[in-house]
């Protein structure tokens, strides 16, 4: 049985769209999650259908939660509901172990939708090779309007400020961060429709000795005194990135 397309079928002239490639443009018709940023290979796909029983989930304060629901969804029926403690840590988090280690430059993507009490929203990758731990991460400082990265001394640096994201259950955001595991270094940021360049810059890293692996975290600040919220709707590695 014939799969994919013509090897000749790329390179055709179009007006108004362009060639379909294997199956990519059905699978967004039919409603994969994978529409956002296109580029590599996915080697890990999350939507939420099937709970988040493969997630280990945490926080700290009063009211603190992570469950499934059908609340509210973009694309299929079900997202990830982050409610974090309306006091101590303020947060919700929830983790995702990959057994597998790989190189080259990977890509990590989440769509996402703020509630009330929102303070902050990052995505992190924890990349462990057997001696030490490196993370990267990409966070919305909704408070001081600024998107940051984690820096190698554990620090949250704005690259882009004035950085405006309705956070009130009313819209949703696809962001992705493109990061180079041989060289140590972050490469990218896609917010919405802007790439912000992270070139040559390293992650935070430490001694450890845990196995080979990857570890994808999700994880909401709220604010003091209300339940913060936050819907995660898709999350994605994807390998190979150019």
């Amino acid at each position: 049985m014939a799969r994919g397309s013509p090897d000749w079928y790329g390179k055709r002239k179009t007006m108004i769209n362009t060639p379909t490639l294997d199956m990519g443009e059905l699978a967004a018709r039919l409603g994969s999650p994978y529409v956002y940023d296109r580029r590599g290979d996915v080697m890990f796909l999350e939507g939420f259908e099937n709970g988040i029983g493969d997630w280990a989930t945490g926080g700290g304060g009063t009211g603190t939660a992570v469950v499934a629901t059908t609340a509210r969804a973009l694309r299929g029926g079900v997202s990830a509901k982050l409610t974090a403690g309306s006091d101590g840590s303020l947060s919700a988090l929830m983790d995702r172990r990959l057994t597998t280690s790989f190189g080259q430059r990977v890509g990590l993507t989440e769509t996402w939708s703020g509630g009330g009490n929102f303070a902050a929203h990052f995505m992190q990758m924890s990349h462990y090779d057997g001696s030490t731990l490196r993370q990267y991460a990409l966070r919305y400082d909704f408070t001081n309007q600024e998107l940051q990265y984690l820096d190698e001394n554990n620090a949250w640096v704005a690259f882009a400020t004035g950085v405006t994201i309705a956070v009130a259950n009313v819209s949703w955001v696809d962001w992705k961060l493109i990061i180079d595991l041989d060289n140590y270094e972050y490469v990218a940021a896609l917010v919405g429709p802007t790439a912000y360049s992270l070139a040559d810059i390293a992650p935070r890293s430490a001694a450890a000795a845990t196995a080979p692996q990857i570890m994808v975290r999700l994880h909401l600040l709220g604010t003091a005194g209300g339940n913060g919220l936050l819907h995660s709707d898709a999350v994605i590695v994807t390998i190979n990135e150019p």
